[in-house]
């Protein structure tokens, strides 16, 4: 999976660089927390359901919010898409065991899901005084 830095280097509109690598840091934060929801979620599609639903809200969501900052790269989208078909979750053929064993270092995951405890991605990037 590309590197967020990477990706907004290419896509941000020249006039936004100066924020690109902030950006991608939280960006590249909060899709390594949905990882852990994606990946350990996977193993009860009753429970990935809803999270794979809220992490595709809060990609539109985040699109709408850096399109208002005038920071909307076109492809961001597909770009924080490709997390669900290949990064955020284990690639075809991961042993469970692997899978048990990412899960089990972070036990306390369905918890913070259910508890509304996760990071939202439009807030993570803190896009308040970028709108034009």
């Amino acid at each position: 999976m590309i590197r967020a830095a990477t990706f907004l280097a290419l896509a941000l509109p020249a006039a936004a660089q100066d924020r690109s690598d902030e950006i991608a840091a939280q960006l590249d934060e909060v899709m390594a927390e949905y990882r852990v929801y994606l990946t350990c979620s996977t193993l009860d599609p009753e429970v990935h359901a809803p999270i794979l639903a809220r992490w595709k809200n809060m990609v539109a969501e985040t699109q709408l919010a850096l399109a208002e900052a005038g920071l909307a790269p076109a492809n961001l989208g597909d770009f924080i898409a490709s997390g669900w078909t290949g990064g955020l979750t284990p690639e075809p053929g991961t042993p469970f065991a692997d899978v048990q064993s990412f899960c089990a270092k972070h036990s306390g995951w369905l918890r913070a899901f259910d508890s509304f405890s996760y990071t939202k991605l439009p807030d993570a990037l803190d896009l308040e005084g970028d709108t034009p």
